[in-house]
């Protein structure tokens, strides 16, 4: 099998896939069904390391369009920006409906998670389980001692949200870590898997999960208990952003310019609610 920097072939089907296409294919929260491909643009650079060049392209964009072959690693003639990448028309990504709750199920730490879990890139992501909870899902590449430490429960955790056009963020700062983003994505139609209410006295349950992106490993995993208060103004902005963003096309779209518009520094600063759990020792 070729080199790649990609970790995991994707574990979700892409039906009718010509066989000598399945190793290339990925399925990623950013770009949905793609083919680990280089940019013809690209190939003159990429000669000597083919795979450092290899970007996520839409299947259906490959599919129709057409590719070649240089040594094992697929070129295809597409639109291609050093600052966003691919560019492609929104028609040719092809996305699927948020995972079950059994798809989410976590191993022991030392194992590795899920194969469902490895298509998240390098950062933090938010989900819901089946259960209404929200799981924190962080990616580091080799992640340090230090940085494990400061996911454990003897760090303190800070959180915040904030909700602009639509697009939610839950933002976190676990220990001496630089404030993180996350962004809660709608079901788009289907129904909601977040908790619909609070009930009094509690709130909502967060598992934070730190993986090794590099090996697909759980280095640690810490359960935190989110206040009531910021549990009721999240729960209240996510049924918002429900209601108006209701296409991942949208959610692309608009959480894009969110991005461009503000920095994590800005987000915190501005944020509709917020909260901390102190160290436990």
């Amino acid at each position: 099998m070729r080199k790649t920097t990609f970790n995991s072939v994707s574990m979700k089907p892409y039906p009718g896939l010509p066989e000598m296409l399945k190793e290339y294919h990925v399925y990623t929260q950013d770009s949905g069904h793609s083919l680990c491909a280089i940019p013809l643009s690209l190939l003159e650079d990429a000669r000597a390391e083919p795979w450092q060049f290899e970007v996520p392209i839409p299947v259906k964009y490959v599919l129709e369009k057409g590719y070649t072959f240089f040594c094992d690693y697929i070129v295809v003639d597409v639109p291609y920006d050093e600052e966003l990448g691919v560019v492609v028309d929104e028609k040719y990504e092809e996305y699927e409906a948020p995972a079950a709750a059994s798809e989410f199920i976590v191993t022991s730490v030392g194992e590795k998670i899920p194969p469902v879990l490895m298509g998240f890139d390098e950062g933090a992501h938010l989900l819901v389980d089946g259960s209404g909870s929200l799981i924190l899902l962080i990616m580091y590449s080799r992640p340090t001692e230090n940085e494990i430490m400061d996911m454990s429960s003897k760090n303190r955790f800070e959180y915040a949200c904030l909700m602009r056009n639509g697009v939610l963020v839950f933002l976190a700062k676990p220990g001496k870590q630089e404030w993180m983003e996350a962004y809660y994505k709608p079901p788009f139609g289907a129904p909601a898997q977040l908790a619909t209410t609070i009930t009094d006295g509690f709130g909502l349950s967060l598992s934070l999960l730190l993986v090794d992106k590099a090996t697909g490993i759980l280095k640690i995993q810490r359960m935190i208990g989110l206040d009531q208060a910021f549990s009721a103004k999240f729960v209240e902005l996510a049924r918002e952003s429900d209601k108006m963003i209701d296409t991942p096309e949208k959610w692309l779209s608009a959480t894009g310019q969110m991005q461009s518009r503000y920095t994590t520094h800005d987000m915190v600063v501005l944020a509709d609610a917020r909260g901390q759990i102190h160290a436990n020792g």
